[in-house]
């Protein structure tokens, strides 16, 4: 083949290769901005139905205390003044709180003698006081009816408090099943490596991460011949994806005895003692010897 029409396939394929790289990143990055997009907008709608959760905690606990001061005075109330309607004294001590008010008026209007006079401060004094007690009914009634406003306020937010935290278990329920689906969906793609994206919180949320984990064990932390066979599996992966094989060079060979297979030509860099200078051996090679 002439070496110009040689030269020309090489470039059409480089453009190619090209083309259909980026267009293969575009719509992954495309993939992924969407599913970030998403994983936020639910993240701050966690993040507000916590802050919901507070409020509600807040407005709980203020009615909870409003309420004990409440019903703490009107049970002191009702100790000290017992309900006197169906007192046969208290019936007497009221007709006789009329009759006394009004010979008072009738006294008041007829004489301003000082012997009246002094009879008046005394029915005054007597009456001053059958009032004082009935104003005491009235405020132990009082009472009890803010203690009943006080305790339906109380159910009230007892029942958003339990909407609330329903509604929240059934977001985190959500996220997590989302985020479990999207790593099996990208781990799919893989043999030896699998993927972890997201890690989980002590509050019960998720935070984005990105470790790649070879048999339960995360990359940093691996052995040098199962970080050569997770990056061989990631290529081989990257490979089938864009549909390209390109040659691969494998640094420090001497590391793993049983590379994984790959779908293109590989090249390994290997340290030999016996070796002064940089030797070639080819796979037929290797095989005769």
């Amino acid at each position: 083949m002439p070496d110009d029409q040689r030269e020309t396939i090489i470039a059409d394929h480089h453009t190619t290769f090209h083309r259909r790289k980026e267009q293969k990143l575009k719509e992954i990055n495309g993939r992924g901005v969407s599913i970030k997009d998403e994983l936020q907008q639910l993240v701050a709608f966690h993040d507000q139905m916590l802050n919901k959760r507070a409020r509600l905690n807040l407005e709980h606990d203020q009615l909870s205390a409003a309420y004990e001061e409440k019903r703490g005075t009107a049970e002191s109330v009702v100790e000290q003044e017992p309900d006197y309607t169906a007192d046969k004294a208290y019936n007497d001590a009221a007709r006789f709180l009329k009759s006394m008010q009004a010979e008072y008026d009738a006294i008041a209007a007829s004489s301003g003698t000082d012997g009246l006079l002094a009879r008046k401060q005394v029915c005054q004094q007597r009456i001053d006081d059958i009032k004082a007690r009935l104003n005491g009914r009235e405020i132990a009634a009082q009472a009890r009816q803010r203690i009943g406003e006080l305790e339906t306020q109380q159910r009230e937010v007892a029942q958003q408090q339990a909407d609330c935290e329903r509604q929240r278990g059934m977001l985190e329920l959500f996220v997590k099943t989302k985020v479990s689906m999207l790593e099996r969906s990208i781990n799919n793609h893989f043999e030896l490596v699998t993927f972890k994206l997201f890690r989980d919180q002590i509050n019960g949320g998720v935070e984005e991460c990105c470790e790649a984990m070879i048999d339960g064990v995360p990359y940093g932390d691996a052995n040098t011949a199962s970080r050569i066979n997770a990056g061989l599996n990631i290529i081989n992966a990257l490979s089938r994806q864009c549909g390209i094989a390109l040659p691969v060079f494998i640094d420090r060979r001497e590391s793993v005895t049983a590379p994984i297979a790959m779908n293109t030509q590989t090249i390994g860099l290997a340290v030999s003692e016996k070796d002064k200078a940089l030797r070639v051996e080819t796979q037929s090679q290797k095989e005769a010897a």
